[in-house]
């Protein structure tokens, strides 16, 4: 009797099972990490087309088959087509924003002077923006010019 009650609070078997188990969980949350992104999308997109796709169902005859056939080709028809397109454009129109990017002579502080129409705290703001880029902005801008149109070329290569 005395030895069933030591084999169950036995620490170091309790320590690896409870070791095992935060693994497990660890790296079931590795494998699912690329698709939570996605997963959410779906999951609101399902949540707020509930209800068309039972008032589908209604109108077709009851059918939930026909009411899904529809629901995915409006779904296509109003979220893939449009993200298609705009990537194409932004692939399309990729060089000279690349280029715009990566060249030193486009790239300089904007002088901001919408900051003056803010009541009460535009002109500290205006004035706190002008002496950021007196005094050396220009020359962080200016070391940061590479990185800047190589982010921009990684961005564009990643989202053909």
């Amino acid at each position: 009797m005395n030895n069933q009650i030591q084999d169950r609070y036995d620490l170091t078997k309790l320590m690896f099972c409870v070791l095992f188990i935060l693994t497990m969980m660890i790296t079931s949350f590795l494998v699912i990490q690329p698709f939570i992104i996605g997963l959410t999308w779906a999951v609101m997109v399902v949540i707020t087309t509930w209800p068309l796709l039972i008032k589908l169902q209604i109108v077709l005859w009851g059918r939930r088959v026909l009411a899904v056939i529809v629901m995915t080709l409006l779904l296509i028809l109003f979220f893939v087509i449009p993200i298609a397109l705009l990537v194409n454009s932004l692939l399309i129109n990729s060089a000279p924003l690349v280029a715009l990017a990566s060249s030193p002579a486009n790239m300089h502080f904007p002088e901001m002077e919408w900051l003056n129409a803010i009541p009460l705290i535009g002109s500290k703001i205006y004035n706190s923006w002008h002496n950021l880029v007196e005094g050396g902005a220009n020359e962080l801008l200016a070391k940061l010019r590479p990185y800047v149109g190589e982010a921009t070329t990684w961005f564009v290569a990643q989202a053909a």
